[in-house]
């Protein structure tokens, strides 16, 4: 199952729309519906924000597509006067949450590290280039044979 097809999963299961969305995420309805045809990628904001607003879900499942859905063993305790809900259990979820995050951020800088080193052969390739003089295939063969008379 691809994200979008888990989001959609998710999406569905707890009767959450795109404009529901937009108002937990900032992200427009329009940006949602990319992400949930799998137009587009969500990036890491939207990603934290949708944790946020179903503190139950398996953030892991979500971005991976390993495990369950929702977490084990998550009582919800719903108060009526206030509409909230409080969801026991997610501390786990949370440092689950937090250990990813570290973990996409020392990707990112790795990724940052290989791309500064390409740029870097890149421009070593360049000067290289520039002080030795490069020669086509007609004039190696022409430098040949004037050394041969």
């Amino acid at each position: 199952m691809e994200f979008h097809e888990r989001l959609c999963y998710l999406m569905d299961n707890r009767g959450i729309r795109n404009s529901d969305l937009w108002r937990k995420t900032g992200k427009h309805p329009a940006t949602i519906s990319n992400y949930r045809t799998g137009k587009t990628l969500p990036d890491t904001t939207f990603y934290f924000e949708l944790i946020k607003s179903i503190p139950d879900m398996n953030g892991h499942w979500l971005l991976f597509g390993t495990g369950e859905p929702f977490l084990p063993n998550n009582q919800k305790k719903v108060n009526k006067s206030t509409d909230s809900v409080t969801v026991s259990g997610t501390e786990n979820a949370v440092t689950s949450n937090e250990a990813i995050q570290e973990k996409i951020s020392v990707l990112e800088k790795q990724v940052n590290a290989i791309v500064t080193g390409f740029q870097e052969v890149k421009e070593m390739t360049k000067i290289d280039l520039g002080k030795n003089k490069v020669y086509s295939y007609s004039e190696v063969v022409t430098e040949s044979k004037n050394y041969a008379a």
